[in-house]
């Protein structure tokens, strides 16, 4: 009885391993959509530009999903920053241009930060 019941645990383990297997990356992006946001207004250099990689970007990504771009304007992408921090899904199917100063705003500002994410981590100063 020991025998089977180990024989039956082991097989059942095995099972669970080879249905746990994760997806593949074009399995996982093969038929979405991947909303592509735009901390600008529309028209001007920075909308144009991404635009541009959005409407390429289909072609270099596993599964070519959909990618549709759309703008979210406001404080110069704090609003979409904050959007991309807060609320938007985490899973890969939501990207943003966002303003390259935008991740010092915390670091600069400080506790008057509009921004609803973390900076980057600098290292101490140095002591004079």
């Amino acid at each position: 009885m020991p025998i089977q019941r180990l024989f039956l645990s082991l097989l059942l383990c095995i099972g669970a391993i080879a249905a746990a297997h994760a997806q593949d990356v074009a399995g996982f992006y093969r038929g979405k959509t991947i909303a592509f946001l735009i901390g600008y207004e529309p028209g001007g250099a920075y909308d144009l530009y991404a635009r541009a990689i959005a409407k390429h970007l289909s072609k270099h990504m596993p599964g070519n999903p959909l990618v549709v771009p759309s703008n979210m304007p406001g404080a110069s992408t704090m609003v979409l920053g904050n959007h991309l921090a807060r609320l938007a899904p985490r899973d890969g199917t939501v990207v943003g241009a966002v303003n390259s100063a935008l991740i010092f705003d915390p670091l600069f500002n400080g506790a008057n930060s509009r921004a609803q994410f973390k900076g980057p981590d600098m290292p101490p100063s140095p002591t004079r």
